[in-house]
């Protein structure tokens, strides 16, 4: 499994630039070091993968029913 928090500063500045952000030098310092160690806590969030495309079917009890 690769490092979550292994992102350049330059692939961060380059997401920072397609979202048109602008910041100071200690800002931008500052949201770096936020996003690398926000990567780290979602990458523990656990992933299930067998999620299917939407619309999703939605499973019940035949005595229930639906509306939406």
């Amino acid at each position: 499994m690769t490092d979550p928090a292994a992102v350049s500063r330059a692939d961060f500045d380059a997401l920072c630039r397609l979202q048109n952000l602008t910041m100071l030098p200690g800002e931008a310092d500052r949201l770096f070091e936020a996003y690398k160690k926000l990567r780290v806590l979602l990458a523990r969030i656990p992933y299930d993968g067998d999620i299917f495309e939407e619309p999703s079917p939605v499973w019940a009890p035949g005595v229930r029913r639906l509306t939406r």
